[in-house]
């Protein structure tokens, strides 16, 4: 009888041993990551702000077909639809030249950024003088030297 009740003494102890190292730990680790998790919180938001921002003055570059500024948010390790960034560059003059003065709408923005990866979401409304359409569009974009800039897009459409 007195080994079992030495036994259960000694499980006891070691119980409540482990359960206060737990509870220490725990304890710790929540603070650790509110602490970090007010920070992150900031830091992405005012990032998703960022890129926000980003896609907003694109849209505009493009209602203003100045390809210079349009092209200024495009890496040059841009690729999509089979082209490059000197490929896209061409495609873009040559729809500047003729499109007369586009309307494009970005709606639905979603933004998600993990690390110095970035990709925005939403639904495109383009129309010029010939043409008109509404997608989703997604833009990848990566962060060179502290600035987002567009590594690939992707365009589909929307069947209404």
């Amino acid at each position: 009888m007195r080994t079992v009740f030495v036994t259960l003494l000694l499980a006891a102890a070691l119980l409540l041993t482990v359960s206060s190292i737990l509870a220490a730990d725990s304890n710790g680790f929540q603070a650790t990551a509110n602490e970090t998790g007010s920070a992150w919180k900031d830091k992405n938001i005012e990032a998703i702000n960022t890129v926000r921002a980003l896609i907003s003055d694109w849209a505009d570059s493009w209602r203003e077909m100045n390809i210079d500024r349009y092209m200024s948010y495009y890496s040059r390790s841009f690729r999509s639809g089979g082209l490059d960034y000197s490929g896209w560059q061409d495609k873009k003059a040559q729809l500047f030249k003729k499109s007369g003065s586009p309307s494009l709408k970005v709606s639905d923005l979603w933004v998600v950024i993990e690390g110095n990866y970035a990709s925005a979401s939403f639904i495109q409304h383009y129309r010029d003088a010939h043409y008109a359409d509404i997608g989703e569009k997604t833009i990848n974009l990566v962060k060179n030297d502290g600035n987002w800039q567009i590594i690939s897009e992707e365009w589909r459409p929307i069947n209404r």
